[in-house]
């Protein structure tokens, strides 16, 4: 109710002639909303935020996000200098050992209230330790809660240091959280939540694949391996698909397909579900490594058997190649070839030309593919 009426206050300012009237009115309304914080006793930059979220869940939040993306980008730096301004560094220089402390208990307290929320959300463990380290620094919100604090007299200024530079710091980690949050995740829960599960995979997945043969190994079905199961199943193909992420694993078992947990990068889950008898192994797992590594596995017991893989990484094709894919389909090149060729069947090129322009296309836009089937 309350973001209905915040974007009826909006609403009459939204032409398609006058930008500058809507971004007014937008203002106008978070300024009056920090206002009245402040007249009722809370800070001016709590009543903005608060506002902020109501236009978040409003019609408008899309239009006022673009409109606001310059104020957004400047203030933004701003408040991240006043607020390294405020840091005293000779007290966090004084006792760094605490701050230390300080800020990885701040890290892993967030990585373990978003594991948890994750897992509860129906995530993977794997997933949700992803997600748990991705969200595991301090933000803005939390600079914004100390320094009011501090202002209130809530907080004494030495404790209100020691917040600022463990957030600081942990802001500064968050780089590397983010990109190196896959390789941690599989290596804490390799170690500890999935050891079990994945133990006990092997035998659900060899009574699965054990009826099976000249069957295809479908490894991975999320956003790309769904539609090759169900490809195959209008075909009439046996196959068994091995999924890990819990999430994607429940999502495919909804949806109909023959689908079981199980890592595919592990040797004894591919001969559990039938490698020496499959006729084919279909590989979709976003992971460029875990699949170089899979492929030089597969080589090693099955050196003939065609494996196609789909990838999102343009830099991870010419390993592929080495390490033995029949067929490779970067998802990027193959959605813009496809949508080329449509729109050169459309324009009344014969199928044959269509073949082949695609063909020399995509031999020049992946040269690494070349000698590879289309």
């Amino acid at each position: 109710m309350i973001p209905t009426a915040v974007g009826c206050l909006i609403e009459p300012c939204r032409t398609p002639h006058s930008a500058e009237l809507f971004l007014l009115a937008t203002l106008s309304v978070v300024l009056s909303a920090a206002y009245v914080a402040g007249e009722i006793g809370l800070s001016l930059p709590v009543g903005a935020f608060f506002i902020g979220m109501l236009i978040g869940e409003s019609d408008f939040r899309h239009q006022v996000e673009e409109e606001i993306r310059p104020f957004r980008d400047a203030l933004l730096g701003l408040f991240f200098l006043t607020v390294g301004m405020g840091i005293d560094l000779g007290a966090t220089a004084a006792r760094p050992f605490l701050t230390l402390i300080a800020t990885l208990l701040l890290v892993a307290l967030k990585t373990l209230v978003m594991f948890g929320l994750g897992l509860a959300a129906g995530l993977g463990a794997a997933s949700a330790l992803r997600a748990g380290l991705v969200l595991a620094h301090g933000g803005e919100f939390a600079l914004l809660i100390v320094g009011q604090g501090l202002a209130a007299g809530l907080l004494e200024p030495a404790a209100a240091q020691l917040a600022f530079s463990a957030i600081a710091l942990s802001l500064a980690l968050a780089p590397a959280l983010i990109q190196w949050n896959a390789r941690l995740a599989a290596l804490l829960v390799d170690s500890s939540v999935e050891s079990g599960r994945l133990a006990r995979a092997e035998p659900e997945v060899a009574r699965a694949g054990e009826a099976l043969s000249d069957h295809v190994i479908l490894c991975g079905c999320g956003r790309v391996g769904r539609p090759v199961a169900a490809a195959l199943e209008s075909s009439g193909m046996p196959y068994l698909a091995l999924e890990v992420d819990l999430s994607r694993l429940r999502r495919a078992q909804r949806q109909g397909h023959r689908v079981v947990f199980g890592d595919a990068t592990r040797h004894g889950i591919l001969r559990a579900a039938g490698l020496g008898r499959a006729r084919a192994v279909v590989v979709t797992i976003s992971d460029a490594r875990a699949v170089e590594r899979l492929l030089r596995r597969i080589r090693h017991d099955r050196p003939e058997l065609p494996v196609l893989v789909s990838t999102d990484e343009d830099a991870a094709l010419g390993p592929l190649v080495e390490a033995g894919a029949t067929c490779i389909l970067p998802e990027n090149l193959a959605a813009g070839l496809a949508l080329a060729a449509q729109a050169l069947a459309t324009l009344g090129l014969a199928p044959h030309e269509v073949e082949a322009r695609i063909a020399a296309a995509r031999a020049e836009l992946n040269p690494e593919l070349r000698d590879l089937p289309p």
